[in-house]
């Protein structure tokens, strides 16, 4: 790998905010839960931990493990994924969802995009039989919405295809 440059570390920060972000959510925890978990001598303001799962502002090592212990996270896992994410997908590393399958879905956890995607299937007439192809920062937002990570909305998106993963295309 080679040096990052700027706009690397700042898609960096972004996406270990995320990772964070998703974390916490899966825990069901506010920001409020998760700095009253931290540990007693870790002062951590609610603006910093909204500015570091944002991706605003950048983490040091040691607050990057204190955050993760107070959500018995593992940091190099955290980590790996951020890094994983942010330095090694490449521009086709796209997914196909079908649409169709995602309005009608009876999974709980993506009842937040039941009716985007019911209404972008119903508009684009040049889909293929209802499946869209998804980049990377459109799984990043659309996991937003429902409280996940890209790689946790992949894998779900997955289950709504008969016997088959999410393809890249």
């Amino acid at each position: 790998m080679r040096p990052p440059n700027r706009a690397e570390l700042d898609e960096f920060a972004r996406v270990l905010g995320e990772e964070l972000r998703a974390s916490r959510r899966a825990r069901g925890w506010t920001r409020v839960e998760l700095q009253r978990r931290l540990h007693p001598e870790e002062v951590v303001s609610l603006q910093a931990l909204s500015t570091y799962e944002q991706g605003i502002r950048r983490l040091t090592v040691a607050r990057l493990v204190g955050i993760c212990a107070a959500m018995d996270a593992s940091p190099h896992d955290v980590l790996h994924r951020a890094t994983e994410r942010a330095f090694f997908r490449r521009p086709g590393d796209d997914v196909e969802v079908d649409l169709w399958r995602l309005a009608t879905s009876s999974d709980p956890r993506l009842a937040g995009l039941r009716h985007w995607a019911a209404v972008r299937a119903a508009q684009d007439s040049g889909l293929r039989c209802g499946v869209e192809s998804l980049s990377a920062p459109a799984l990043a937002a659309l996991g937003e919405v429902v409280g996940m990570t890209s790689e946790q909305l992949t894998a779900v998106l997955g289950a709504l295809r008969e016997c088959e993963e999410p393809r890249l295309v």
